[in-house]
């Protein structure tokens, strides 16, 4: 449904699947929209969270690593437990912790069911803290956590408890990390929707002690801002009721949060509520509420003040139908680089993004659907250093990390054979947004990420460059442009070349006998495996690697081979996931097939 309001409207279409580098299954899905934006999907982990444990949240353990991801997930077979994956380049994730939690250690908490929202250095001794709430039986322990890691490493190792307090079980919904009053202390703000309260817990030097209790309606969640430009922080927040309204509280002095202004929605199912900080350039911070009616449709509403800092009034943006979620949480940022922020809506089983053009006036950018699984909780966070913020979305026992899309290579994209002094076309399209002020190129002839430059600063205008193949062998050759902008971008060859002297056998023709798969070593494999085979004559020789399913993952080689003995590397992709697969060797005169185990 496109709207009055909605100037761009219009849903995305899918416009293919490819694979990239990341240590787990990586589905790459590219979305246009009226908008003109194309978002890839660079990574998929196969564990996520469950309904409302909490929030995807990005936790640097440690000031000199990688970022990691935290979030509570259910475990197989198990209860839940908090997961930590490790961002390695490029856009590589790694399961490196599950706390499952250990009662000894931790003084009766069970850290596994430590729900996460909110990370941040609360105490001031540079260690960042996670925030969030942990349930054991009919109560929950309300917990400002530190996870401490072994020196020298950025993986999380061991659980500092700072702060524990109590409360009804699943009370409190999403933990917000702030600074109300503005005096430099900073506080933890929730609400219950149990309790009916906003809680406020102020750090005080040593610990936490509440400062603010407030009665609310039923609901779950806060929007914290300055929205009306008076240099003092309000908090808004709605209700799940039949007759809802949005409700504001303005902090007018320490620790002290007063009703400030309420305004009518006949909208049922308030369950989400979030800020955006700068819209159009003049970072004002701006309302955003969601609502929906289980089979019927989601709507979107911006609320803002429209006499000086009273009447706030919502202004429906868009609807569609709903996917029936209580539990999804929004966000709002900067997602193209270009300094404004974007709405990213999570609507139950979709997420909708949206570009500011006006007063209330908003395109629809981008739109993933996630196969019809519930719980699209969202944040951002620029898990790669390169200057554009990732969606982290996880729910559903799912997470998906998506980027804008600023470059992609056209060619060369599958298994060929190239020799020196050959001339190839390398071939890329690069797309706006984001912006695009160079392009270079780079060849990765091994599996790990060192690149030799072939050429820098070719203007945004070009998209071709003819390349002479150097005098050099390697059966693991990849084109990897790279785009400069507001940030970097990459993209590379879809499936590896070679690049092979003519007529270069690796052993004498005279000592093969047979066409053989002589096998695979290692097996099982980690990384990569070296494949050998051999051939008694000159014929047309297929090696390729399929999974369980029969999909083709990889081809090793296809072409005209002389006869003798020859080792091709299966440098396998971190997309592939760990499992069972198959080489298969396809000869006139043999046809073999093996079974190699995956596994890292």
């Amino acid at each position: 449904m496109k709207l009055s309001r909605l100037t761009g409207g219009g849903c995305c279409r899918p416009r293919d699947v490819r694979t990239q580098t990341t240590a787990l299954l990586v589905v790459v899905l590219f979305g246009i929209c009226s908008g003109g934006w194309r978002v890839r999907e660079t990574a998929h982990m196969s564990r996520g969270q469950d309904a409302n444990t909490g929030y995807i949240v990005p936790f640097r353990s440690c000031a000199d690593t990688f970022p990691l991801l935290a979030f509570s997930g259910l475990i197989p077979g198990t209860w839940l437990g908090l997961h930590f994956y490790q961002y390695a380049p490029m856009n590589r994730y790694a399961l490196v912790k599950v706390d499952t939690g250990d009662l000894s250690v931790h003084g009766g908490l069970i850290p596994g069911n430590l729900l996460p929202w909110a990370t941040g250095d609360l105490d001031g001794d540079s260690r960042p803290e996670l925030v969030g709430h942990s349930i054991n039986g009919s109560t929950q322990d309300n917990l400002i956590t530190s996870y401490i890691p072994p020196a020298g490493s950025g993986v999380p190792d061991s659980l500092k408890t700072s702060v524990r307090y109590y409360g009804p079980a699943a009370d409190a919904q999403r933990f917000y990390l702030t600074d109300l009053d503005q005096d430099g202390k900073k506080e933890v703000a929730f609400r219950g929707w149990i309790s009916h309260e906003i809680t406020v817990y102020e750090w005080t030097g040593d610990s936490l002690r509440q400062t603010i209790s407030l009665p609310c309606d039923n609901g779950y969640n806060l929007a914290i801002g300055d929205f009306d430009g008076d240099s003092l922080i309000e908090v808004a927040t709605t209700g799940l009721g039949s007759n809802n309204w949005i409700m504001v509280y303005k902090c007018t002095g320490n620790n002290v949060l007063l009703p400030w202004d309420s305004t009518p929605i006949a909208r049922i199912n308030g369950d989400d509520i979030f800020t955006a900080s700068n819209l159009d350039g003049y970072h004002r911070a701006v309302i955003f509420a969601s609502y929906f009616i289980v089979g019927g449709y989601a709507y979107l509403y911006e609320v803002e003040p429209t006499n000086m800092t009273h009447d706030y009034q919502p202004i429906l943006i868009d609807s569609t139908p709903d996917g029936g979620e209580i539990y999804a949480h929004s966000v709002c940022g900067d997602i193209d680089g270009d300094g404004l922020d974007e709405v990213l809506w999570s609507v139950g089983n979709q997420i909708r993004a949206y570009r500011h053009t006006g007063p209330h006036q908003y395109d629809l950018v981008w739109n993933w659907w996630n196969g019809g699984n519930n719980s699209c909780n969202l944040n951002l966070h620029d898990m790669n250093g390169n200057g554009y913020n990732e969606i982290l979305e996880s729910g559903a026992g799912q997470t998906h990390i998506f980027e804008i899309e600023a470059i992609r290579v056209l060619n060369p994209n599958t298994s060929i054979i190239l020799h020196p002094g050959d001339t190839c076309r390398i071939r890329w399209e690069t797309f706006t947004p984001p912006r695009c002020d160079s392009v270079s190129l780079f060849l990765r002839t091994d599996t790990s990420w060192t690149l030799d430059t072939l050429i820098h600063g070719l203007p945004p205008s070009d998209t071709a460059w003819i390349w002479t193949v150097p005098d050099i062998r390697s059966d693991y050759c990849h084109v990897v442009a790279i785009t400069y902008g507001p940030g970097w971008q990459y993209d590379e060859s879809d499936t590896f070349f070679h690049i092979l002297p003519l007529g270069v056998e690796e052993s004498a023709a005279p000592l093969v006998k047979e066409t053989r798969l002589l096998g695979a070593f290692p097996n099982p494999l980690a990384a990569a495996t070296r494949v050998q085979f051999q051939l008694r004559e000159q014929n047309r020789v297929k090696l390729s690697v399929c999974d369980v399913s029969g999909r083709t993952v990889a081809i090793l080689a296809d072409g005209i081979v002389k006869p003798g003995v020859y080792s091709r590397y299966w440098a396998v992709a971190p997309t592939v996931p760990n499992g069972i697969y198959f080489i298969h060797l396809e000869a006139p005169d043999c046809r073999e097939t093996q079974k190699v185990i995956l596994t890292r």
